[in-house]
């Protein structure tokens, strides 16, 4: 019985680049080889996941049908079934579609069933759900096209038989997998655009595992790559699973073109354990719920097709980069199913997330930089740590990239080559802007971060700035501003006179200006508008200041595979400041708001877990009374009047802070939910003083 021929291609692709994102695609058909094999692409992969609203526009949909037919047409000599995602118009209707092509012909087109519309997803506002009891065949003036067949499907490639159900579908109840078990599948596909998050890997991988034990089949998963359309991250993943056994896991944050990993599976022993499966026989359909079946004619001599032979007959595994720069492939050979490698297992620690938020990130920033065609990045490093932060993430993205690519990291954001010292003084430009208000502990803390770094690092004096506002606006006023009646307006003209100098840095070198706030600052509002949050990129607002310092404090004392920065002691050392009132005041973050893990926690409860305000309060003196949170350590001074005083000054924060958060820069979805209006949370900017329900009920 012949195994089954597996390649799963991950491409990092750029919204309504059809050009480019078919090349893409064509590059990576190429190197996988002209045997007989199935290859599947992600969800959407020809237009791109994130087009938004651009799906509207007929020229696209029509666009992305032209790409499909001469990717179709260009693969035409090879016996692979290829499925690769589009938008397509059927009955006047939109559907999100995974494509079947084969001998230059597209065999079928499968819609999506489900559609996401929750979190970041808005699939519903551009795509219809396909709901209908059977499909249909395509009648069309493209012979490539024509008698194609519309709708959920069994497919058989010669004597596998084999279905698709697109990311979304699998999340929930009543998925397409349960026909197609009924059909006696072998292999079902799921591609997908399932951007990243803290934990979310770990679902999606028990997914496939579940899936593949529940099924009794071969369950692969391909997740687009990259930071696609500027807010979301995909994280590249290729998972396969056989009978509830992971048999291969890919590497992830690749900052290549296209990731190919090509699976070799022997189907005997899944397709014995299926047939002696008695609780199958009873649960499962004998006709798979009527699926229709999609036969393609393919010639039984063609060559490549069970390449056993050239294969040892233990487990092989290796990692090789292919003729084409910027393109990998992992090749994996698995002869006996039931004893399959499996990688290391993650763990939900701080240790698994400082690693996923560290290469997420640097992907991001890299895609974002090459995407835009800039030439780098500048940052107003306060000497604190948010700033740090962010002067650390693009240096570690200049690092991963160049260790990964080499010199093609430099020609495919087309900047000139150099090396990774180099290219950080060229790539990040840092500069202290100091005023009265300033340390010397932050000042040598910026210094000697960026030391460390290797930026291309300034200091400069804005008091001047700072006075020449000042004595204007008394004259206007004709009266002396003072810190007894004028304290905010002192404090966010010095945030404000910094913002003129760098975004001319950034304009005069061609680089990003990047927003260095945070969740947490984002939620209450703990920033100047105009001022800190000037920028074209706000790399870690999706993530709270309390994670932050942990990382920190993590890339101090143990790194990552590039080693530790010990000058980050510089940052970690301090309290959180904004060093906007005199020194003698001895301001910090927690005193104007309350200790970071705790606002962390408030913030958690109200926005993720939608909670009330009542409810929390009730929630914090339960954990205080346990002792367990983590937020009790930092808080553990607090009465019961204090929490309350807490959660209504973090709900009064937050909803009087709306504004702002209307006009932040865009940012990177991290954790679990971010509080960016314009791709996960929605709130009026003018509501009701909702704070004064903590201690009771809402109504």
């Amino acid at each position: 019985m012949p195994d089954l021929s597996l390649s799963l291609i991950t491409v990092n692709q750029t919204p309504l680049d059809l050009r480019g994102n078919l090349e893409r695609i064509k590059n990576a058909v190429r190197l996988a080889g002209d045997e007989r094999q199935v290859i599947c692409f992600p969800e959407l992969s020809l237009t791109g996941y994130g087009c938004e609203d651009a799906f509207y526009m007929p020229y696209l949909v029509d666009g992305a049908l032209k790409a499909l037919l001469t990717l179709a047409k260009d693969t035409a000599r090879l016996d692979a079934l290829i499925v690769v995602g589009l938008p397509f118009r059927q009955n006047g209707l939109l559907y999100n579609c995974m494509a079947l092509l084969h001998r230059g012909r597209v065999v079928a087109l499968i819609p999506k069933q489900h559609l996401a519309g929750e979190g970041l997803h808005y699939e519903p506002r551009w795509f219809r759900a396909f709901q209908s009891a059977k499909g249909e065949f395509i009648a069309s003036e493209e012979t490539a096209l024509d008698g194609a067949y519309f709708g959920p499907a069994v497919i058989e490639y010669g004597d596998l038989r084999l279905g698709v159900e697109i990311c979304e579908d699998a999340w929930v109840a009543g998925r397409p997998a349960i026909a197609l078990a009924g059909a006696s599948v072998d292999l079902i596909l799921n591609p997908a655009a399932s951007h990243f998050g803290f934990g979310k890997y770990d679902i999606r991988k028990s997914i496939v595992e579940a899936s593949s034990r529940e099924y009794h089949c071969l369950y692969a998963t391909v997740n687009l790559l990259g930071n696609e359309a500027g807010r979301s991250i995909y994280d590249g993943s290729r998972i396969a699973a056989s009978g509830g056994t992971i048999l291969h896991e890919s590497h992830r944050f690749s900052f290549q073109d296209a990731c190919i990993s090509q699976l070799t599976v022997s189907l005997s022993g899944m397709r014995q354990r299926r047939q002696r499966i008695y609780s199958r026989k009873e649960e499962m359909p004998d006709d798979g719920g009527a699926l229709p079946v999609i036969k393609i004619d393919r010639s039984s001599s063609a060559p490549g097709f069970g390449r056993d032979a050239s294969f040892a007959r233990s487990e092989d595994a290796s990692r090789r980069s292919s003729s084409i720069p910027g393109y990998t492939i992992e090749i994996k050979t698995i002869i006996d199913d039931t004893q399959p490698s499996r990688q290391g297992e993650a763990i939900d620690t701080d240790a698994v997330r400082f690693n996923e938020f560290l290469h997420a990130e640097t992907l991001g920033l890299y895609d974002y930089m090459r995407k835009t065609a800039s030439r780098g990045y500048t940052i107003s490093l306060s000497g604190g740590a948010d700033s740090a932060a962010c002067a650390l993430l693009v240096e570690r993205m200049i690092r991963r990239g160049t260790s990964e690519l080499g010199d093609h990291f430099f020609v495919k954001a087309g900047l000139p080559v150099s090396s990774p010292g180099e290219a950080t003084k060229a790539m990040l430009h840092t500069i202290y802007q100091a005023t009265a208000q300033s340390s010397e502990t932050t000042e040598s803390a910026a210094a000697e971060v960026a030391a460390a770094l290797g930026t291309n690092h300034h200091r400069i004096d804005i008091q001047d700035m700072v006075d020449r506002s000042r004595g204007l606006v008394e004259g206007v006023l004709e009266r002396p501003l003072t810190w007894q009646t004028d304290d905010l307006a002192l404090q966010n003209i010095q945030a404000r006179a910094r913002s003129p100098l760098v975004w001319m840095i950034a304009n005069t070198t061609g680089s990003i200006l990047i927003a260095t706030g945070n969740r947490s600052e984002s939620s209450v509002g703990y920033c100047t508008m105009d001022g800190d949050t000037s920028g074209g990129l706000a790399p870690i607002a999706g993530i709270d200041k309390a994670f932050l310092l942990r990382w920190l404090k993590h890339m101090e004392e143990t790194g990552d595979e590039f080693g530790p920065i010990p000058s980050l002691s510089y940052i970690n050392a301090q309290q959180p400041t904004a060093e906007l009132r005199p020194l003698e005041a001895k301001q910090t973050d927690e005193k104007d708001l309350m200790p970071y893990a705790l606002l962390e926690r408030i913030e958690r409860l109200a926005l993720q877990d939608l909670m009330p305000p009542s409810g929390i309060l009730s929630m914090l003196l339960a954990e205080k009374e346990a002792g367990q949170a983590r937020w009790t350590t930092a808080a553990e001074h607090f009465t019961p009047d204090e929490l309350k005083q807490a959660v209504s000054r973090f709900f009064q924060l937050w909803r009087s802070s709306q504004w702002k958060r209307e006009r932040f820069a865009v940012s990177f979805h991290i954790d679990t939910y971010n509080v960016d209006p314009r791709s996960y949370l929605r709130f009026p900017v003018l509501s009701a003083k909702i704070e004064e329900d903590a201690g009771k009920n809402i109504i």
